[in-house]
């Protein structure tokens, strides 16, 4: 009897293993700290537990990204993670995060999908790894700076047919008509006739104006 009993615990716990490890695993990029605290010396690497949080209410796992990762560090991990993350903060863009986007468009591109998202400094991260050019958001060459300038969203055309938005219900979209942030290039570097657009409209399509 209690064979059985252990056997059928087994089998439940199993069975929980196996729901668990259903749960996508999201890899986030750490940032440098300065924080003296513990060990860290000034040296550390931190991950902002919001993002942490973020993430695991949709339902997925996380795992650090090292944000000096080398291309064997990256290697592995695109085979191991579903998809990743480049999160908000001040730091700046590291060769890790190059790689990483490089990697993950040759792997779209080749119609193998691996999603990357970026929020607040984790999109500039992406516009510099496309354009390749650290210095498309420096406000002194002539790009928009939108610090603590707010003005409301209006989708194009274009976001009904984008991937992002295609399956949005209108809910979603008066949420997100919201507000702008930070420095940001100005459309006309997306949509005009600047080389670098050929670049960026290459990947990006404009879904708000």
């Amino acid at each position: 009897m209690n064979s059985i009993l252990l056997l059928v615990l087994l089998c439940i716990v199993a069975n929980l293993a196996q729901a668990l490890n259903e749960w996508p695993i999201i890899g986030i990029f750490t940032q440098p700290s300065s924080s003296t605290e513990g060990n860290c010396k000034g040296s550390c690497l931190y991950l902002a537990a919001s993002y942490v949080k973020y993430i695991e209410a949709a339902g997925a796992r996380v795992v650090p990204v090292n944000y000096y990762a080398s291309h064997a560090d990256i290697d592995s991990l695109l085979t191991k993670v579903n998809g990743f993350f480049f999160p908000g903060g001040g730091s700046s863009f590291p060769s890790s995060a190059q790689y990483l986007y490089d990697q993950i468009k040759l792997k779209n591109d080749a119609g193998v999908y691996m999603p990357l998202w970026g929020t607040c400094m984790g999109f500039q991260w992406l516009l510099i790894a496309q354009s390749k050019n650290t210095g498309i958001l420096d406000p002194k060459s002539g790009q928009m700076d939108s610090y603590n300038y707010s003005i409301p969203l209006d989708f194009t055309s274009d976001a009904q047919s984008s991937r992002l938005f295609a399956n949005a219900p209108q809910k979603i979209y008066d949420i997100l008509s919201g507000k702008r942030h930070h420095e940001q290039p100005p459309l006309r570097y997306l949509d005009g006739p600047l080389p670098i657009n050929v670049i960026l409209v290459y990947l990006f399509q404009i879904t708000i104006d």
